[in-house]
């Protein structure tokens, strides 16, 4: 009876270790690792910069054709850290993403190495506006997608520029999965979000100048200019 009685003692401490710890009413701290410390995308340029830089980038047609890579931009496979509630937490980077980019977080799940497994909150997408409150219905969107930047010249980059562009803060913005795979690799103006067409043109000819990106499709530049005039309605 006793060894019996040890054993069930051992039997709930391991599911104890196992099962992930959930931690409630805590409010979600910055994103740790840049300086956005609001909801939303960070270091947004006014729409007087937005239409400089426009202006400055090239439109010549220097993109690549050699095979897209993807593994090359080593996007969300490095650990980061996560503040919330007062503690600090492993985690991903889309993680960071959905906690800066949520209207609320009000619980996490971590297992027994203090790594983030599962948010729990609401999001808005920004695209289709629509709300969730299952972190599964939200996904992190490169505003600049990976393929349309390695066709428009960062494929001659070095694996760090790839690296840093795959991972730049700037232009992940967490989204509704729908609306994201409606995206894929889609450039202006076969793509622009109608409700986010503002923001959207800026941090798209942020991005683009910042990586010295080519504007390689026909059409690219008038749509982000029309997209610019929503700001000022």
């Amino acid at each position: 009876m006793k060894g019996r009685f040890i054993a069930i003692l051992v039997l709930l401490f391991k599911i104890v270790i196992a099962t992930p710890a959930l931690l409630k009413n805590g409010e979600p701290s910055q994103y740790l690792g840049n300086n956005a410390s609001i909801k939303g995308l960070p270091d947004l340029i006014s729409l007087e910069t937005a239409r400089e830089l426009l202006d400055q980038i090239d439109k010549h047609d220097k993109g690549c054709i050699i095979e897209f890579d993807e593994k090359g931009f080593e996007y969300d496979v490095h650990p980061a850290t996560c503040g919330y509630g007062g503690e600090m937490y492993t985690c991903t980077l889309s993680q960071t993403i959905l906690m800066r980019d949520a209207d609320s977080v009000t619980s996490i799940a971590y297992d027994g190495k203090r790594i983030i497994t599962r948010l729990y909150g609401s999001w808005s997408s920004p695209y289709d506006r629509r709300t969730f409150k299952n972190q599964n219905e939200v996904a992190i969107d490169h505003i600049v997608p990976l393929y349309e930047a390695w066709i428009s010249g960062i494929c001659r980059w070095g694996a760090d520029k790839k690296r840093e562009f795959g991972n730049d803060v700037r232009h992940l913005l967490a989204v509704s999965r729908t609306s994201r795979d409606i995206k894929v690799h889609y450039a202006p103006p076969w793509y622009v979000p109608f409700w986010y067409a503002c923001e959207y043109a800026k941090v798209w000819i942020q991005i683009k100048k910042h990586y010295d990106l080519i504007m390689d499709y026909p059409g690219e530049y008038n749509s982000l200019v029309t997209a610019l005039n929503t700001c000022e309605s």
